[in-house]
């Protein structure tokens, strides 16, 4: 695919869908799309419209099958004094899209929304918005939470529930979110884990889920940047990883900026 300008690819978030990784980067404005095979083909290419000067801040992406639109959560954006979320909704080509700011207060703007997934049960379909940190306060409502539970009525995402994970689930945050038409996986970069289980008809968490940790070797982290997880089946899960920071062990260079696939048993 053509190069791009810039020294960094920050990868944030990645969706798989009919053969292709579309991923997005919270330092670009633009998707790429992968073919999943790694072949090296037209189709692979970059979408969209780059804006000079300033970072996407893209964090997670999805897609709505029952709109043929991909959904990508933007961290956070000051409107008026206040630091909110915002949902912005593309059509295939990635041009311009739809922008919906979600009402939900954040105290930080480094530290809002981190991942989103499309979710249906029986005959009800939401949009799943996880937060980075742990435990976040909405700060008009006071309520604390990691997942805020969308539906989209008159033309506005509305909050339907505000959830928190089981308690076993003690990552140190969250970095992205995804459905597989069963069960729900929730990334963490900062524990270099990831944890899955499913949600019921009432929106509450079936059981404990299970938790799974990438490998380490001789007690480091090695996958220290994984910041975007989608499913291709019900057993195989794609994940892409940021570029490492400078104050992280050099090991951690060594998994940062790839994609990666990964077999859950």
């Amino acid at each position: 695919m053509p190069a791009i300008n810039s020294s960094k690819i920050e990868a944030s978030g990645v969706y798989y869908n009919n053969g292709n990784y579309y991923i997005i980067f919270d330092n670009l404005h633009k998707i790429a799309i992968i073919k999943q095979d790694f072949s090296i083909i037209n189709s692979n290419q970059w979408l969209g419209k780059e804006r000079a000067k300033r970072k996407s801040g893209f964090e997670g992406i999805t897609y709505n099958p029952l709109t043929n639109k991909y959904l990508v959560v933007q961290e956070s954006e000051k409107f008026q004094n206040k630091i909110i979320p915002v949902i912005h909704e593309f059509t295939h080509d990635f041009e311009t899209p739809d922008s919906y700011d979600i009402d939900f207060l954040l105290k930080n703007e480094n530290k809002g929304a981190e991942g989103i997934t499309f979710f249906k049960i029986k005959n009800e379909s939401y949009i799943l918005l996880l937060f980075e940190k742990p435990n976040t306060l909405n700060q008009s409502t006071n309520e604390v939470g990691n997942i805020l539970v969308l539906k989209k009525k008159n033309g506005y995402y509305e909050k339907f529930a505000y959830l928190s994970l089981p308690k076993n689930v003690n990552f140190d945050d969250f970095s992205d979110i995804a459905w597989n038409g069963s069960k729900i996986a929730v990334l963490s970069q900062e524990s270099s884990s990831l944890w899955v289980g499913e949600l019921t008809e009432e929106l509450t968490w079936k059981n404990a889920g299970n938790t799974y940790y990438f490998p380490k070797r001789e007690g480091e982290y090695l996958y220290c940047n994984l910041e975007g997880i989608s499913w291709i089946n019900e057993t195989t899960i794609v994940l892409v990883s940021d570029t490492s920071k400078k104050k992280q062990p050099s090991i951690c260079k060594e998994k940062s900026e790839m994609i990666h696939l990964w077999k859950i048993k």
